[in-house]
């Protein structure tokens, strides 16, 4: 996350208070609460990353609250994360 004066040519600046409602917000999809969730612990903000360690704490879904805390400490896996939106892990193709 970067506030606008640290915004640079082809950086944008994002503000992680929207990222940061979706935590929290009962109306918010596993998508936006897990995706909110990467960005924020990956923003190497501490207080950002606080905030996903509260939610996470406040889940009662024990998959989901893992998912957060391993966000929050910029560690969640591709399969953990694939798990919780019933996806499988994308595959990655060689060759021609």
């Amino acid at each position: 996350m970067r506030g606008d004066e640290q915004a640079a040519y082809r950086v944008a600046s994002v503000d992680p208070e929207p990222l940061a409602h979706h935590l929290d917000h009962p109306a918010a999809s596993v998508e936006q609460r897990l995706g909110a969730a990467v960005a924020l612990g990956a923003s190497g903000d501490a207080q950002l990353a606080q905030k996903v360690r509260v939610a996470a704490a406040g889940c009662a879904d024990e998959d989901m609250r893992a998912a957060l805390e391993h966000a929050a400490a910029g560690e969640l896996e591709e399969a953990e994360a694939a798990r919780l939106l019933g996806a499988a892990p994308a595959k990655v193709r060689t060759g021609a």
